[in-house]
């Protein structure tokens, strides 16, 4: 007598459920303002195997990219993410702002306020940057003089 094997048996209700999943993710992503594409794809037991990694490969959450990622994204997460705790947590709920700050330590503190004037700086440069790019800041022109008079006569003539 053999012993059964899982191997051989098709699961009908797994790939029904990855059928489901699949029409979900597309569903989503066609109601999305971003442009995304995802895939789900049965993996075999044998595809398990680390022999193909390398220490200094990206991981699958490292290699996923988003809309954030792209070079011409208007959304900048510091910014928005500055935005949203200072000017919503904090200013329309200084309690409970004080909640999620007060039990952090000096290090996190400092990572915090990091993250704070990292969003400063990157929202100088994107303002830096929209400005070079409808062609710079206007100056008027104005005329030198040819001739100056500092003062009028000297003192004491």
């Amino acid at each position: 007598k053999f012993f059964s094997s899982d191997e051989d048996e098709i699961d009908e209700t797994g790939q029904e459920y990855l059928e489901q999943l699949q029409e979900k993710v597309t569903k989503a992503a066609g109601d999305s303002q971003f442009n995304t594409k995802a895939y789900i794809q049965h993996e075999d037991d044998t595809d398990d195997s680390d022999d193909d990694y390398e220490a200094n490969e990206e991981t699958a959450l490292e290699s996923y990219t988003t809309p954030l990622d792209e070079e011409n994204c208007n959304v900048d997460e510091y910014i928005v993410s500055k935005k949203f705790c200072r000017s919503y947590i904090q200013a329309s709920d200084p309690g409970w702002y004080q909640i999620l700050t007060a039990n952090l330590t000096t290090e996190q503190q400092k990572a915090l306020q990091e993250v704070m004037v990292l969003a400063d700086q990157r929202k100088a440069a994107a303002e830096s940057k929209r400005i070079e790019q409808s062609g710079g800041y206007v100056f008027n022109q104005q005329t030198v003089p040819t001739s100056f008079n500092f003062g009028g006569t000297p003192l004491g003539r």
